[in-house]
């Protein structure tokens, strides 16, 4: 019996600005593999191109100490709010969920920062399946991470 949609939310401030930040993830996500190579086994766009509303991208990453899958299209991606919402159409999740979106939200704070905000939304299969934190921790770990990067380069 499917639990119903549940949602969780996570967020971390970083020194990086929103354009900059953002910016890596519509150019140059497929850098991820090389930045967290622990966890980001390959991504690709399907069929080529630039990250926009409407790519299908395709994962293997390992996050639970598990190898997965998943293919992700980008539902929609707001330069002007600098969010993108991706919502998963194939892949190991949908094994314990019937759905699964994520959003990334970022957003200008004091002195050239930002917040960015992770929200992802799911529905279990079953009431005992788990909440993915692994995944939502992952993603903090990889916005701090990027932010360290970032004010590197």
């Amino acid at each position: 019996m499917a639990a119903g949609i549940t949602k969780l939310d996570a967020q971390v401030g970083i020194t990086s600005s929103p354009d900059k930040f953002f910016g890596f993830f519509k150019n140059n996500m497929h850098n991820l593999v090389q930045m967290f190579a622990q966890n980001v086994k390959s991504f690709q766009v399907l069929g080529g191109g630039p990250i926009k509303t409407g790519s299908v991208t395709y994962w293997k990453y390992n996050v639970t100490g598990t190898p997965e899958t998943a293919e992700v299209i980008v539902q929609s991606l707001d330069e002007e709010n600098k969010s993108i919402d991706f919502v998963v159409l194939g892949g190991d999740i949908l094994d314990l969920y019937n759905g699964f979106k994520a959003k990334l939200h970022v957003i200008p704070s004091g002195q050239g920062g930002s917040l960015v905000k992770w929200n992802v939304e799911f529905e279990k299969r079953n009431a005992s399946d788990p909440n993915p934190e692994h995944h939502v921790n992952f993603a903090v770990r990889m916005s701090k991470g990027l932010d360290t990067y970032l004010t590197r380069a």
